[in-house]
This record gives structure tokens, sequence and C-alpha cells, in this order.
């Protein structure tokens, strides 16, 4: 099996290589919400994002209830910390953040901020998908977006997430799984990184099998149910 040091390695010849140009189309038509209560902040990530092709934009000085960000399913959160949500929670974008996460942990969501944040919240702070220090470049804030979506829109990309998933809960899977699903999966784990490796087109089958096999299984992570949500893959 790949190591997670393996996987890396993969990773860093997938990012030299950069994404497929449909795959990029993806990123770009995802349904984005940014809150900020800067207008001027608000205003700049609003037109930057239009600028580098995304089409899909909704932007909030306030953040609205917790309900309708999720009813809206967003494919991504840009959130501000900083005296968008004082009415909602005491804990204002840091409450925001950790309330959507406790909703769905699979949402994501990239903070930023201008404040630095104290020790005590950083518990709090690390359920983001990134974070980003003001002031912010439309285009590394289109480059945040594009590598926290990729792995739900590119199937190598997807590849390496369920692998490094399936490293973290190996021996937990070994409890939950029957012999014979042990052994279907392990098979199904090795044709994928083969797959992976020689960057053939049909690594979504062995995605979705091997998913398939997952969601029997206690110890099915977050990660792991939204990849199984959401493969909208180039495929």
């Amino acid at each position: 099996m790949l190591t997670n040091t393996e996987l890396k390695k993969l990773e860093i010849e997938l990012f030299e290589k950069g994404l497929s140009n449909l795959t990029l189309r993806k990123i770009r038509n995802s349904k984005i919400c940014i809150i900020d209560n800067e207008v001027k902040d608000l205003k700049s990530f609003f037109d930057g994002l239009k600028t580098e092709g995304f089409t899909n934009l909704n932007k909030f000085k306030k953040s609205p209830s917790i309900n309708d960000i999720l009813n809206e399913h967003y494919d991504i959160i840009l959130l501000d910390l900083n005296d968008v949500a004082q009415d909602m929670t005491e804990m204002d974008g840091l409450g925001v953040l950790q309330l959507l996460k406790q909703r769905n942990p699979n949402l994501p969501i990239l903070v930023i901020t201008g404040q630095n944040p104290s020790p005590e919240v950083r518990d709090i702070l690390n359920l983001a998908d990134g974070v980003r220090k003001k002031p912010v470049l439309a285009s590394d804030l289109a480059n945040d977006v594009d590598i926290i979506l990729r792995y739900y829109h590119d199937k190598y990309w997807a590849s390496i997430l369920l692998l490094k998933e399936l490293n973290k809960i190996d021996i937990e899977l070994k409890r939950d799984l029957g012999f014979i699903k042990r052994v279907k999966l392990h098979y199904l784990r090795k044709s994928l990184e083969t797959k992976l490796i020689k960057k053939e087109d049909d690594v979504i089958t062995k995605i979705e099998k091997i998913i398939k096999i997952l969601r029997s299984a206690k110890s099915m992570t977050s990660i792991i149910a939204k990849l199984s949500s959401n493969l909208a893959l180039d495929a």
C-alpha cells in the first residue's frame, strides 16, 4: 500500500502538472458564499473572483443564519471572523465556523481574516479547510479555492484523498469489515494505486467501488462521505 510519503510525491507531480481545463471550469462554476463585514474587502473579493472566472458568487456583509447557509448548498464558504455574526453568536465569525462544521463537517470553509486569533480559539480555527491572512490578492484567493475544491472535481486528486483517508482508518476498517469485504477492499485499493500512478482514466470506477464497500463501515470518515456525495469528477 502507498504510504502518505509516497502519496505526497504523487501530490507534487499532480500540482506541477496543474488542473485540466474541464476541472477548472467545474471549480469556476462552484457556488460560493463570501461573508465579510468590510465593504471594501467584500467588493474586492467578489470582483476579484469574478475576474478570475468564478461565475456563481453570493456576498454578505453579515452572516445569514446557519440554516439559510446550509439550505443554499454552497460548495465553499469564504468567511471573515470579525463583526459578521455578533447578533448570532458571541464568538462572531468563529462561532459561524463552529456551528457550520457541527451541522455539516463536509462543507469547505476558507477563513479570511486580518486578525491574529488567540491560542484559546486555535481548535475552532483548525476546523477551517484553509486560513488566508488579509490583505489577499485575487489570484491567491482563487488558488486557495482551487486547492480546497480540487479533491472533489479531479479524479486523481480524489484518488489521493481517498487513499490518505484509508491509511488513516486502516485499523478501524480491519475491525469493522468482514473478511470478504476486507479482501475486496485490499485488491480495489491496490488497483486504484496502480491506476493513479499510471494516471489511467478509469480511476473513478475504483473510487466508486471502494466507497460502496466503505458505506457499510462505521469508521467511514466525513471526508470520504463528502467524496461519496460529490463525485462530480473530471471523467
